[in-house]
Order: structure tokens, then sequence, then C-alpha cells
């Protein structure tokens, strides 16, 4: 008779504490609400040319709040070397639920002249200081004040790869004729050059070049050589003739441009050389 009341004790305070837990779980608050977050996620270089350095920066708001978010704008600065570029707005954002995320795609460039500009700064330290800064804004009526977000790269200062004419290979007129140029990597890190658009001009006619399948990785500070043909065709071998001979002094000029990918975003260098072979 004991053993049994003890198994009915038992089971009733395992019914007891079950209870007790489902009536605290059906009284129990929700998780306090916090505001809402901006991080800077992504702030990096993405295309170099002679005249400008061009960047994406990404931006990530965090809603944790439990309802949706409405959005008025955000305002951004860009600073080189601590000194304030200029600074910008965008409008067109979304509403974000409630412990949702929302992503904004910021493209700005910075001016090779402003780079310039600050040659002090650049020899002290060997790379271009660059911070992203700014305030989200929710929308008025949400009552939450702006949010912050800041972030600081340095990239090393992009220097332009230096091309020259080498030499010329194959006889013009008569079958595949190749021009071999030299590409110097001026930066401290290695570049692949994935593409070249290039002509050569005669006496200001220009007929187009070919880049073959050889590699085209030039590690840092060194010089590689990338090889152009012209698969030529009867008319063009013949234009090409005449053009040549209806001057007493014929001008040879390759133009063009090369691609090239680097870890620090692509290069492209506008190109024209002359071939002074034919001088």
């Amino acid at each position: 008779m004991k053993a049994r009341c003890v198994r009915i004790v038992l089971t009733g305070v395992l019914v007891a504490g079950v209870l007790v837990a489902i009536a605290g779980c059906a009284t129990g608050e929700p998780a306090p609400e916090r505001p809402p977050v901006a991080e800077v996620s992504e702030l990096e270089s993405t295309v170099m040319t002679p005249e400008v350095v061009r960047f994406t920066a990404k931006v990530v708001v965090h809603n944790r709040l439990h309802s949706a978010l409405d959005f008025d704008r955000v305002d951004y600065a860009v600073d080189l070397f601590d000194s304030e570029l200029f600074t910008d707005s965008f409008a067109e954002l979304p509403r974000t639920r409630g412990g949702g995320r929302m992503t904004i795609t910021l493209p700005f460039q910075i001016a090779v002249t402003d780079i310039v500009e600050r040659a002090v700064d650049v020899l002290a330290e060997e790379s271009m200081r660059v911070t992203f800064s700014g305030h989200v804004y929710p929308a008025v009526q949400s009552g939450i004040g702006a949010i912050p977000f800041r972030r600081t790269v340095s990239i090393p200062i992009p220097r332009m790869p230096e091309v020259s004419f080498r030499r010329t290979e194959g006889v013009p007129f008569r079958d595949t004729f190749r021009i071999v140029i030299d590409v110097r990597n001026r930066n401290s890190y290695a570049l692949t050059i994935t593409e070249i658009e290039s002509s050569i001009e005669i006496n200001e006619r220009s007929y187009p070049l070919l880049k073959t399948s050889e590699s085209t990785r030039i590690e840092a500070g060194e010089t590689g050589t990338v090889t152009l043909e012209m698969e030529q065709t009867r008319g063009e071998r013949l234009s090409m003739l005449l053009n040549t001979l209806q001057s007493e002094h014929p001008s040879f000029t390759i133009g063009g441009s090369i691609t090239a990918r680097t870890e620090y975003g692509w290069i492209y260098l506008p190109v024209r050389i002359e071939d002074r072979a034919s001088r």
C-alpha cells in the first residue's frame, strides 16, 4: 500500500510541474525589442583606370524589431587619408520585415588627381586609406534615430602598367603577322591579363589584331610579353600593301585597351604605342 501511495504522489508532482511550465509559457512576456543596427559588410576597389579608382560599398541593416520598418534615406561620406572627399545620399530603400535585414549597395569612385594631391600621405603610408561612413535614417513615424556605420580600408597605391613595343614576327602582306608588346607590372601584386582589344593603324587606317592564348600572368615588378596576331584575308593584305605604298614614310601605331585582373579589382588601361622599328 505504501509503494502505491508513493507512485501516486510522484505522479501528482510531475503533472503539477508540467502544468506550471505550461502556465509560465502562456503568461511569459516576449523578448524585449532591440534597436536596428548597421554595418559596412564590404568595402573594396573594383576597377582602376588612369583617371579613377572605383569602389563598391555594401551596408547591411539588421532590423532587430519584431515589426517591419520603413526607411527614409541613407547619407554617406567618403574620406581619403582622413580628409573628406564628398558626401551623397540615397533614398530608395525598401521596407524591412521584423527580424530581417536589408543590403544597400553604394558604388563610388576616387579621382587619381585626388590621390596625387595627397602626395605626402601617399609617400608616408605607401597605400591609400579610404573611410566610408554615414547614417541610415528610419522613417520619422518610427521614432527611431539615425543608425551609424563606418569602415576603413587601405589598399596599395594603384600604378598603371607600362606598355611598350618589342618586335614584329612574320611577314606583313604575306602570312600571319605578329606584334609582340611588353607589359611591365609596376604594382606590388600580380596581375593577369584577361582581355586585349587592339588594332594596328597604318596611315590612320585601322586593322584589327587578335591576342594569342599564351599565359599572361605577370608577377609584381616583372615584365611579361603579349603577342598580337593579324589573321589577314587576301583583301586585308592588299589593303595594307596599297595603304603602305601610298606614303613615303608610313606610320604604324598600335591602339586599343588592356583589361587585367588583380586581387584589388580590375585594371583597365588604354593603349597607344608606335612601332619604333618602322621609323
